[in-house]
């Protein structure tokens, strides 16, 4: 029962590390980061609360996954909450988050890309830009989401494929559990066409974003050297920063959220050729990714020095030394080292 049961634990102290860590880099951001402005500023606090959001989500709905030959059920295991209707909302905005996150990395490689080599364009990014850019992430969740709880939810059909999977393995009734069904094909193993299409847009949105994200990623590895040259050491140390921990954070979503769920969602769209039998705990998974908030906003404020000075300087109690006397800190004051069309914007 270790699957089933204990690893609620994890979820719960993955949820109380990621408070910590995603609210320091918020709080940093927000009240104590000079070099980190406007709109990049405001990027920074709202992924880090995407992240909180994400595990808080996760906390709630409990999710656990069970693939059986045809059929992934994904359910809820928690067990203070009472109204099966909340929580079945509760997992399908957990999994919306999916895109959301990816989507928010696309939108920030393209503003540093901007920043460096279209300063002039940052403008796009304030006022009513910043409505467009969040709508850009907004919309296509929204649709997901909906598509994803009207597409996805069980029939008598599935219930009764699954009912004896799931009270063997997890003693529980199947119509009692919040729980959705991705089904591709039918007891005759024809194709529905509508679950397909949303495996398939929600495909097409996750390549488009990774298209994004490598494709502005190589340019400014390619790129950033020359167009540094040109610019103060502090600025080339923010910058430089800024874009290490820019590639930590599409790191961590690939590493802790799409790996580890993407072979057991083709295992089911694959079942039917594939000459075994499947039946297979694979709400496990999710423990893995309930790391993820906790890796993206840690790796942050390890690579920004900024962030790492300030926390060293808390951890140590060093609040009566200046900047300069932090190993690492830049020397020089900090409003000097900002050039306002890269780093602030303003």
């Amino acid at each position: 029962m270790f699957n089933h049961q204990h690893t609620i634990f994890f979820t719960s102290t993955s949820l109380l590390i990621c408070s910590i860590s995603n609210f320091t880099l918020i709080y940093i951001s927000l009240f104590h980061s000079k070099q980190i402005q406007g709109a990049y500023r405001r990027m920074v606090v709202m992924f880090s609360a995407l992240g909180f959001l994400f595990s808080l989500s996760e906390f709630i709905a409990r999710p656990f996954a069970h693939n059986y030959n045809r059929a992934l059920i994904l359910f809820s295991i928690n067990d203070w909450i009472s109204s099966k209707s909340f929580l079945e909302i509760a997992i399908s905005v957990w999994m919306t988050f999916y895109l959301l996150i990816i989507s928010f990395i696309g939108i920030q490689f393209l503003y540093r890309y901007i920043c460096l080599f279209h300063s002039a364009k940052v403008r796009y990014f304030d006022g009513f830009g910043t409505v467009l850019w969040i709508s850009y992430l907004l919309i296509p969740a929204a649709g997901f989401n909906i598509a994803f709880y009207q597409l996805l939810k069980p029939t008598d059909t599935s219930d009764d494929y699954l009912r004896k999977v799931i009270r063997e393995n997890y003693d529980l009734e199947i119509s009692a559990i919040a729980r959705y069904t991705l089904a591709l094909y039918s007891e005759s193993n024809v194709i529905q066409w509508e679950i397909l299409s949303l495996i398939i847009a929600a495909g097409i949105v996750l390549c488009f974003q990774y298209f994004i994200v490598i494709f502005f990623g190589v340019k400014l590895h390619f790129k950033i050297k020359e167009k540094l040259g040109t610019f103060s050491p502090c600025q080339v140390k923010i910058q430089s920063q800024i874009f290490r921990a820019l590639v930590a954070q599409t790191v961590g979503p690939t590493l802790f959220l799409v790996l580890p769920s993407a072979p057991f969602f083709l295992t089911t769209l694959l079942s039917p050729y594939i000459d075994m039998e499947i039946n297979w705990k694979t709400g496990w998974l999710y423990t893995l990714i309930g790391i993820y908030p906790i890796f993206d906003s840690i790796a942050f404020i390890l690579i920004v020095s900024e962030y790492r000075n300030y926390v060293r300087s808390k951890l140590f109690c060093k609040t009566n030394k200046s900047p300069r006397e932090f190993g690492n800190k830049i020397s020089i004051h900090p409003i000097r080292c900002i050039n306002t069309e890269i780093v602030s914007d303003t």
